[in-house]
């Protein structure tokens, strides 16, 4: 989960604004769905860890589930993949979105500038495309320090003090 580095993302509002809503919604499939269980997607599982911390918010939030919700993060891999399919299946039928999404820097800050975009609808394909461009013409700084900071710490340091021209 950490090498997705969700909270260095440029998009981490919406990454973590998405992610709480889905999480909702998962929820609300142990209440629609008795003695079922479900397999949390990476984004859901950074939020149900969280959530945990908070006990008693924790306890009043899962009491509609009627039910202990156990996180159980060492499940056998069938049991495992049989949850996943079945949750990706009941949460697409209930809400009609799909369940499992890309959850890429990319793909996550093209949604948010999308989301926050009050003069492009999102049946707007020319201007979805638009702004996608713009957004990933952007992403190449982001990706450009994270590179630095991860494999050259150094010149990543170096770049911090004087700057792009002399990092090299």
């Amino acid at each position: 989960m950490h090498s997705h580095l969700w909270i260095r993302s440029p998009a981490v509002d919406g990454i973590l604004r998405r992610a709480v809503d889905r999480y909702d919604k998962f929820l609300q499939l142990f209440t629609l769905y008795p003695g079922s269980d479900f397999v949390s997607a990476l984004d859901l599982d950074l939020v149900w860890h969280t959530h945990q911390c908070s006990a008693t918010q924790y306890r009043l939030s899962v009491v509609d589930t009627n039910r202990y919700l156990n996180h159980n993060d060492k499940l056998r891999t069938t049991i495992r993949n049989n949850g996943m399919e079945r949750t990706k299946e009941l949460f697409f039928i209930y809400f009609g979105q799909p369940y499992i999404t890309c959850k890429c820097w990319d793909c996550e800050a093209v949604l948010s500038a999308v989301e926050n975009n009050d003069e492009i609808g999102f049946q707007d394909v020319d201007g979805i495309t638009r702004l996608a461009n713009e957004v990933m013409d952007g992403m190449h700084d982001h990706r450009f320090v994270e590179i630095a900071r991860r494999f050259a710490p150094d010149k990543y340091s170096r770049f911090l003090r004087e700057g792009p021209r002399n990092a090299s």
